[in-house]
């Protein structure tokens, strides 16, 4: 989360960043900042900022650098509903880490290579090429699980369950992304985003009918996301 005086504290970074020329530390802060307006209600201002730390990355030719700031970049698209954008931008980086062979050794808390494949599959899929984004979603997976990498094993099945939710599809196959995705986050101890996780059951649910079921998953969801909040 961002507690109160965070952007205080990262805009005294990004001014000593400049002082000393420091490009690395530019993109990691641009990016913060740009994650920050993004989740805070003002995406129009965290897609400049996190515009500016890819281009800083690019400029500096590190893949490791563009593929994080595509990740924050790809969620201020998603913010704004711009799909297009958030294809454009992960298509582009899953492209240069495959050609590097760099799939599994991104990190910067889960394993960015799935990250981005949910973001192109998401995108994908809401842009109605259902035909393609499962692909993304099966290459997702499979980094996650050959890195054991829970958190993105439980990021897949949560976009995947989204993007299947827009897509119209049947409650059984949403509710048996959502529950794995339950499974793996509970494993990874990631839970921060187990509320979100039980809420898209109760949605899969719902669409089945069974909304006494439906209700108590939403509310679950609702509590737990309540803690971390």
């Amino acid at each position: 989360g961002f507690p109160e005086g965070t952007l205080d504290i990262l805009n005294e970074a990004e001014t000593r960043a400049k002082i000393l020329d420091d490009g690395s530390s530019l993109i990691t802060v641009y990016s913060r900042i740009g994650h920050y307006h993004s989740l805070k209600g003002n995406p129009g201002l965290g897609i400049t900022y996190s515009e500016m730390s890819f281009e800083q990355a690019v400029k500096m030719k590190d893949i490791a650098f563009m593929a994080q700031t595509a990740r924050y970049l790809c969620l201020s698209h998603f913010v704004r509903g711009d799909n297009r954008k958030m294809f454009e931008i992960s298509y582009r980086t899953l492209r240069m880490i495959e050609e590097s062979k760099r799939e599994k050794d991104i990190y910067f808390g889960i394993n960015v290579y799935s990250v981005l494949c949910g973001w192109c599959g998401h995108a994908l899929g809401i842009m109605g090429k259902s035909h393609e984004y499962a692909s993304y979603m099966e290459k997702g997976i499979m980094i996650a699980q050959q890195c054991n990498d829970k958190y993105a094993m439980g990021y897949i099945e949560q976009m995947h369950a989204v993007t299947l939710f827009w897509e119209g599809a049947d409650g059984d196959t949403i509710i048996d992304h959502a529950q794995k995705c339950i499974r793996y986050w509970g494993e990874g101890g990631v839970d921060i985003f187990m509320g979100l996780g039980w809420c898209i059951l109760g949605i899969g649910y719902s669409l089945l009918g069974e909304y006494e079921t439906a209700a108590t998953h939403l509310l679950k969801g609702y509590q737990l996301q309540e803690k971390v909040a």
